[in-house]
């Protein structure tokens, strides 16, 4: 009888064990999986804000070359007007010149 009650023990103890090696590997293999989407999230949010680090820079870029075009405009407006200023004065200039002084 006590034999038996030791095999017993003994049987029982054994599949104690192999369910706490089988628990453990199952909570190694969820740290991992864990430890692996850990790093997924990160390197999504290192992404995320590296698009929209690219997305500022290409607005800010934009908005440059918007600006450079205003300037351009304006100056090329200014540059026009100062022409037409010019050639309006050499033409009073040579039409004074054509007039006969008395």
């Amino acid at each position: 009888l006590e034999e038996l009650h030791q095999t017993r023990n003994h049987a029982a103890a054994h599949a104690v064990h192999q369910r706490l090696a089988k628990l453990r590997s199952e909570i190694e293999k969820i740290q991992r999986d864990f430890e692996a989407n850990q790093f997924l999230e990160q390197r999504n949010k290192l992404a995320l804000g590296s698009q929209q680090m690219q997305s500022s820079l290409r607005n800010k870029h934009i908005e440059h070359k918007k600006d450079l075009m205003k300037r351009f405009k304006a100056s090329e407006d200014d540059l026009k007007a100062r022409h037409a200023i010019e050639l309006e004065n050499l033409e009073a200039a040579l039409m004074a010149e054509r007039i006969p002084s008395t």
